[in-house]
């Protein structure tokens, strides 16, 4: 039925638009963590939980120009990696 056509292509549409998404942000991840920390970007393990340095770099951040805090990213001599977030809606309600 139409119905059915219109609804496969509608959710066909967002299934593919949220994988780009997904790319996009996977690139921008990999490009910040290239040029690591900076006056506008920190990474923050965040594997045991929310970080007690975060309210610090909140705070340092907390100026005209910003700035991004990234957890589940980890320093590995001298390098960044994508790390592991367990529980990340456990770390949302936190920052709330």
């Amino acid at each position: 039925s139409l119905c059915k056509v219109n609804l496969f292509y509608f959710y066909s549409f967002f299934f593919f638009y949220y994988i780009f998404v997904l790319i996009i942000i996977y690139d921008l991840l990999v490009k910040y963590m290239k040029l690591g920390e900076n006056s506008d970007i920190e990474f923050k393990s965040a594997k045991g939980g929310l970080p007690k340095s975060l309210w610090e770099s909140v705070s340092a951040f907390a100026n005209p120009n910003g700035g991004y805090i990234i957890l589940g990213v980890e320093e590995n001599t001298g390098k960044f990696e994508v790390g592991s977030l367990k529980n990340s809606s456990t770390l949302i309600k936190n920052i709330k």
